[in-house]
């Protein structure tokens, strides 16, 4: 699966779990590195709650950066699944 596709199905996952309702989520990104290698990205977010970006690397590893409340977060994952189980428990709450 191509990291176009996994930015999909997470956006997908996301918007049916109430984190796209941010006016500034599903903003997408395509980052190129100094080896070639692209990054896709995209925003998520609710509104005075929370903010964040799914940066996905590749199938294997994909990185959340977010902010609810004052301290910023960031946990990686290695796989698509594992990222929808975090927006299923609500894991930007903790």
């Amino acid at each position: 699966m191509k990291s176009v596709e996994v930015v999909e199905k997470l956006m997908e996952a996301f918007k049916n779990e109430g984190l796209m309702t941010s006016p500034t989520a599903g903003y997408t990104t395509v980052k190129k590195g100094k080896l070639g290698r692209k990054t896709e990205s995209f925003t998520f977010g609710i509104s005075r709650l929370c903010d964040g970006v799914v940066d996905v690397y590749h199938k294997g590893f994909i990185v959340l950066r977010w902010n609810a409340g004052t301290y910023p977060r960031n946990e990686s994952f290695h796989s698509m699944d594992e990222v929808v189980e975090w927006a299923n428990d609500d894991g930007w709450t903790k």
